[in-house]
């Protein structure tokens, strides 16, 4: 929601842009947009990696818990608890 309400701000009064951008040393208002937005994709794309290793860690720990609990189901349906 505050994305949308910046974008409609910087939409209707586009001279908030190159004053904001003069404020922070940028000489142009669209050049602020620019690494505004490089700045929030590698964020979203540094977050998403995480959440991705995340689940890669789950799904690791929930497969090795499966493959044990499987083994040792097969171990005890055969006599003595061996296969041979």
């Amino acid at each position: 929601m505050l994305f949308w309400l910046i974008a409609v701000v910087f939409v209707w009064w586009p001279d908030s842009t190159v004053k904001l951008a003069n404020f922070f040393g940028i000489g142009r208002g669209s050049d602020l947009v620019l690494y505004v937005s490089l700045v929030v994709i590698f964020y979203l794309l540094f977050r998403l990696s995480v959440k991705l290793e995340l689940v890669n860690r789950y799904l690791t720990k929930v497969t090795r818990e499966r493959s044990v609990l499987e083994a040792l189901e097969r171990d005890s349906s055969t006599p003595f608890g061996r296969s041979e």
